[in-house]
């Protein structure tokens, strides 16, 4: 696309760039694997929040290189513009939907995890959902085609919607998500717009 850069068809120690092992493991089971260790042995020595903000800002390093490697960010004003667009967007929907349905909620957080995800919620979990949902399964495996939007937009809804009305709002946050990278070679749109979203409801919810 004329003044887009390609997406790489390879990245560097972790394969074709629509394999989804590394980003399923790395950008998400083992996330929650370590959120669901905290808030087991519930931690109140702050010698083990340094050591977990330490392996987060390592994790932040090893996110940016993939996302360098496989083009996935590429960012420039207008795509940040369309990114805060979007995130607004979807926390418009959110309120609409929070009115139509007041009595569904979504997955609650134990207070003692509070001080351990602030960067995770905000900004890891958003880049990897986005890499793995708008990056290789709609843009790499299925080429951005109408089929890649609906199946990767389904199986966002199914990650966060638990098979509650909640999915409805997640498939439509989906939607939106891709609409912000349309026209684009890379996701920086989406995961400008993921990032807002996510750090506008963790405090608010905080």
């Amino acid at each position: 696309m004329e003044g887009e850069e390609l997406l790489n068809p390879r990245i560097d120690s972790h394969g074709p760039a629509n394999n989804l092992r590394f980003p399923i493991w790395f950008g998400l089971v083992l996330p929650q694997v370590a959120l669901w260790g905290i808030g087991f042995i519930r931690p109140d020595n702050p010698i083990f929040l340094v050591i977990w903000y330490v392996l987060t800002f390592f994790y932040m390093v090893v996110s940016y290189k993939y996302l360098n490697a496989a083009s996935y960010l590429r960012p420039s004003l207008s795509k940040i513009f369309i990114g805060l667009l979007g995130g607004l967007l979807v926390l418009i929907l959110e309120v609409f939907f929070s009115e139509l349905f007041p009595n569904i909620q979504g997955s609650q957080l134990s207070p003692n995890m509070v001080s351990f995800i602030p960067l995770y919620a905000c900004v890891c979990g958003a880049v990897w959902e986005e890499v793995l949902f708008r990056g290789i399964l709609n843009k790499r495996i299925f080429n951005g085609s109408g089929v890649g939007l609906i199946i990767s937009s389904l199986g966002f809804s199914l990650l966060h919607g638990y098979l509650s009305p909640l999915i409805i709002l997640y498939f439509l946050m989906a939607l939106i998500f891709s609409f912000c990278n349309r026209g684009k070679a890379d996701i920086s749109a989406s995961i400008v717009a993921h990032i807002v979203v996510n750090t506008v409801v963790f405090f608010l919810n905080f």
